[in-house]
């Protein structure tokens, strides 16, 4: 079953807040960094949608 990037995004942020201990603020970052980084190369490679991750 693939998953889509954001909702591979929202189990990262699930693992650093439950599974690391990270702060709500610290998660909250990395998410955010990390989603700009996804719509970069979104753009970079000309797509709208978010592709599946294996």
């Amino acid at each position: 079953m693939s998953k889509t990037l954001e909702q591979a995004v929202g189990e990262f942020e699930r693992y650093l807040g439950a599974g690391r201990g990270f702060s709500p603020n610290t998660v909250k970052a990395y998410a955010s960094d990390l989603r700009d980084l996804c719509a970069l190369v979104l753009v970079r490679r000309g797509s709208e949608t978010s592709p599946s991750v294996e």
